[in-house]
């Protein structure tokens, strides 16, 4: 089991009563030596990620840098909590609107599991921007989790089949899945057209309609502090 602590202090507590000779820290983990009956061995254990740290990962990978920047202006909300339990345990679908907020709450639950290493290496993909099918495919293989974001009625015929290759290999390979459109959700089950497809997500993934006035034109309304990244 990975054990993550937020800083030094809580990781004495975790040590507390053992017999530990040394603490050793680094950027982002502890080294804490022990001693036992045969000598002495060592223990990893894990930082807790900043808030810059997880910026950093995400724009590495590729997510939209219009949400990832605003993550420290997030505070926890009923939807970024419901996506954060979802995906914990495994997929989601957002359907709804555009512009209330769906894509910005999957992403601030990815930047959770990833402050505590649930997961390492998320796959965002914008699906009216696929390209290089090649790259992509190579990608969601090595991925630990895969989001789907923007699938919608105006991709064309060759953007829908990949859409439906990711989700069969997320559904196998047993991966977190996140869906997002702007789509009902009969209409997107419509859209992906293959009983086999509907029936695996049905299994794995929680759904959910996002109802709302589109945030967008309400840039201030879902300000809050950086506290609501850090102390979750």
């Amino acid at each position: 089991m990975v054990r993550v602590v937020k800083n030094r202090e809580e990781l004495e507590k975790l040590y507390k009563g053992r017999p530990v000779i040394s603490i050793r820290e680094e950027e982002y983990f502890f080294w804490i030596e022990l001693k036992n009956g045969k000598g002495t061995y060592l223990e990893k254990v894990l930082k807790v990620l900043s808030l810059e740290t997880i910026q950093k990962i995400l724009l590495g990978l590729g997510f939209p840098p219009r949400v990832v920047k605003k993550l420290q202006e997030t505070k926890k909300t009923d939807l970024t909590e419901f996506c954060l339990k979802t995906l914990h345990a495994g997929g989601v679908i957002l359907t709804g609107p555009a512009g209330t907020g769906k894509t910005h709450a999957i992403i601030y639950a990815i930047a959770q599991l990833l402050r505590k290493y649930r997961v390492k290496n998320p796959l965002y993909i914008s699906c009216p921007d696929m390209q290089d099918f090649k790259a992509l495919r190579e990608a969601y293989r090595e991925a630990d989790m895969i989001i789907l974001d923007d699938v919608s009625k105006f991709l064309r015929d060759f953007h829908l089949d990949f859409v439906r290759e990711v989700i069969y290999h997320a559904y196998n390979e047993e991966k977190r899945l996140a869906i997002i459109s702007n789509l009902d959700i009969k209409d997107l089950f419509g859209l992906l057209a293959e009983e086999p497809i509907i029936s695996r997500l049905r299994e794995v993934c929680v759904l959910r309609r996002v109802e709302g006035a589109d945030l967008r034109l309400k840039p201030k309304s879902h300000k809050g502090t950086v506290k609501s990244l850090h102390d979750t």
